[in-house]
């Protein structure tokens, strides 16, 4: 009965000395430690260029006591094989990427062609009159369905609403002609900043 009630105890014993979880990586721990010291300062006699790979060591002076607690800490580091300090700092961060910068959409004034016209693709009604203003046209584009871009004609009031089969955009091929055009997609455009 003692034999089996000792047994029991020793592999109770061997179970949680050996079964601890996360056992900690005496590596990292070292590795912690030196980059403290190089960020505070202490200039580094033992380790390579490998071993300081992308650290930027900037040496200051430090007491006493922290220069031969460092030096400790970098033969530490030195015997322990451990992979270069400063990349694996990197590749230990979770600092999310930073947001794409935000866009600002493109005004009406941007988007406006001088003396430029998109011939063909015209739609039914052809054109709308009473349209006083650049402004006017961009809002008629905008309430008729399929309309993409349009042509406008100051002298006239005219508003020439254009569906997705227009012509590249291109010169005005009206002699004398003032004309005034825009592409209903460009306002969906980022701004060159």
């Amino acid at each position: 009965m003692k034999t089996v009630f000792i047994l029991i105890l020793l592999i109770g014993l061997t179970t949680v000395s050996g079964g601890k979880k996360g056992k900690k990586d005496p590596c990292k721990e070292t590795s912690k430690k030196m980059l403290k010291c190089l960020k505070k300062g202490y200039e580094p006699t033992i380790l390579t260029e490998k071993d300081l790979e992308e650290c930027s060591v900037k040496p200051k002076k430090m007491k006493k006591k922290e220069t031969k607690r460092c030096i400790k800490r970098e033969k530490e580091f030195s015997e322990g094989g451990c992979s270069p300090l400063c990349k694996e700092e990197e590749e230990q961060t979770d600092t999310p990427p930073a947001p794409p910068a935000p866009c600002t959409k493109k005004s009406v004034e941007e988007c406006k062609n001088s003396q430029q016209v998109f011939p063909g693709g015209a739609m039914e009604p052809k054109f709308y009159d009473g349209i006083s203003t650049f402004d006017g046209c961009v809002e008629k584009c905008r309430s008729v369905a399929g309309c993409v871009a349009f042509v406008y004609i100051p002298k006239v009031s005219r508003c020439y609403t254009k569906k997705a089969d227009h012509g590249a955009l291109s010169s005005e091929f009206v002699e004398g002609r003032i004309s005034f055009s825009m592409a209903m997609s460009c306002l969906e455009e980022c701004r060159d900043e």
